[in-house]
């Protein structure tokens, strides 16, 4: 994309940089500065390659760069030398083949990155989506009613402020959020988004009749309401019933422990291999956007990968940026599924706009679209005993995953239990797609009741007892006779401090404690 003006930065800021650049790099020759209002997209076409060939990195890192700014950052300081220090181009191209200013560039990124603040860039992200917040609901409710079930994957979440609004919206879907980080970065990558979906998690005021007030308040004397809490940006219903608080910070908990590292560049997605023609929904915002100056065919490999994700009858959103390479170019969309034999087709197809100006220059065009999986054949349900043949694939994720949890719970208290939550969770979310796929039987439920017995454990390790409680509940569900299910329940109530629970919890599960059939989990 086309590079514009950087945020605005103390002056302070910018006369340290030059100072340092200028005492570095020494004494210069004739000065032939830059014009004035020279193309950037030119100078970062000419100079960053220069830079990443003498530091090695590879064409994902310069990706990486452009998608967090930090390219931008370096071609400003460089435009700067030019124009402010007399320095010509035969000159910078020798300094960075020397290696002085790509040394320079390392030191100011690093003190850039160890004390950045995240904050204007989650708000920066809010303000960008809410603008186009209704588009995107409106487009996707044809395909979803109030009570669809089933999982949501978003690509390159950053924020997570898709994903938030996606389980509000639909409070059935489980929703997965996604981010790749070649290096640690305090706003971009899996470590923005974790950040991100703390905040949103930790808000204090979840009174959603009081937020749906004062939205319509705002509606109607914008000038006279105050905003005081992050989840005001997000969608939530108009009028009762309304969440209760409970629901929402279990709801972005559920966020958290689905959160995923994916390079949705790579062919393979192994991280959410489990969910392999599963999804009701796979979004993705903004990727051409960051990385399209870079591969413009990109998307190609995502929308391949993205079709693989999709179950039947499933939806693929798109908003983007459609100056690369086709993408979002409607019969160009349509021609590349057809050839690529993906089962899509193009449900809707709207230009939106110009993009932010900040982000891509004002020549770029915002389009939204939307794709559909056409429905394949029904398939015929399995039964019997899991280890068949027919079976054995759609397990295999759940045995991995749950005894990748049982290692994590092996670390005991600390990130190694949050780490044992997400894989019970995971893997319960793969037994959910097998059941989905025509699995059936007892051998099913059994494992359902383990899986949720030690989640339950893993829940109330973490300090999350009403978590802990809902899960062992489901693990009676799924296996009444089972004793430790009752178990589980009574820790939960106890953590709790309801003694009158616990004792029915304990009486129950003494009637099946001389079970011999009993197997412990």
């Amino acid at each position: 994309d086309e590079p514009s003006s950087p945020s605005p930065q103390p002056a302070s800021q910018l006369h340290s940089a030059r100072c340092t650049l200028r005492a570095a790099m020494g004494p210069v020759g004739p000065a032939a500065p830059m014009e004035e209002g020279a193309d950037l997209n030119e100078l970062c076409t000419r100079y960053l390659p220069l830079v990443a060939e003498h530091e090695g990195w590879p064409p994902e890192k310069v990706d990486h760069m452009i998608a967090t700014g930090e390219a931008k950052s370096i071609v400003m300081v460089l435009a700067m030398l030019m124009m402010q220090d007399g320095l010509t181009e035969a000159q910078l191209t020798e300094k960075i083949k020397s290696g002085h200013v790509s040394k320079l560039l390392r030191s100011l990124q690093d003190r850039t990155k160890a004390n950045a603040d995240p904050t204007p860039q989650l708000l920066q992200d809010i303000a960008e989506g809410k603008a186009m917040l209704g588009k995107v609901l409106e487009a996707l409710e044809p395909y979803l009613d109030n009570d669809a079930a089933g999982f949501v994957l978003d690509l390159a979440s950053g924020s997570t402020f898709w994903p938030q609004n996606f389980a509000r919206r639909w409070p059935r879907l489980k929703v997965y959020c996604s981010e790749h980080s070649f290096e640690r970065h305090a706003v971009a990558g899996v470590e923005f988004m974790e950040w991100s979906l703390e905040q949103f998690r930790d808000s204090p005021e979840r009174d959603f009749e009081e937020i749906a007030r004062r939205g319509a308040q705002r509606r109607t004397q914008p000038s006279g309401v105050e905003q005081v809490s992050l989840l005001e940006h997000l969608w939530c219903p108009s009028r009762a019933p309304f969440p209760s608080a409970e629901d929402d910070t279990r709801a972005s908990w559920e966020l958290s422990d689905r959160a995923v590292d994916i390079d949705v560049v790579r062919e393979s997605w192994t991280e959410v291999e489990h969910l392999r023609g599963a999804c009701r929904l796979v979004s993705c915002a903004n990727l051409l956007l960051q990385v399209g100056y870079r591969d413009p065919a990109i998307w190609h490999s995502v929308v391949r990968s993205a079709a693989g994700m999709l179950a039947d009858g499933g939806v693929l959103l798109l908003y983007d940026t459609t100056e690369w390479g086709g993408y979002l170019d409607r019969a160009s969309m349509q021609k590349f599924c057809e050839d690529e034999g993906l089962a899509l087709e193009v449900a809707l197809h709207a230009v939106v706009g110009p993009s932010d100006a900040a982000a891509a220059g004002a020549r770029a065009t915002m389009a939204l679209e939307v794709l559909r999986k056409r429905p394949g054949a029904p398939r015929q349900s399995i039964s019997g005993d899991l280890g068949d043949a027919a079976a054995a694939a759609y397990f295999k994720s759940v045995s991995r995953l749950r005894e990748e949890g049982n290692q994590f719970f092996k670390m005991g208290l600390g990130q190694g239990m949050g780490k044992a939550v997400r894989c019970y969770r995971r893997s319960l979310d793969a037994l959910a797609v097998a059941s989905s796929r025509g699995c059936v039987g007892p051998k099913l439920r059994e494992v359902a009741s383990r899986l949720e017995s030690n989640l339950s454990a893993a829940l109330l390790d973490a300090g999350r007892p009403e978590e802990a409680l809902l899960a062992a509940k489901r693990a009676v569900h799924w296996d009444p006779s089972w004793p430790k299910g009752y178990f589980r329940q009574g820790k939960a109530h106890q953590a709790l401090g309801q003694v009158d629970e616990v004792l029915a919890a304990t009486v129950l599960m003494q009637q099946f404690e001389a079970d011999p059939m009993v197997v412990a989990a």
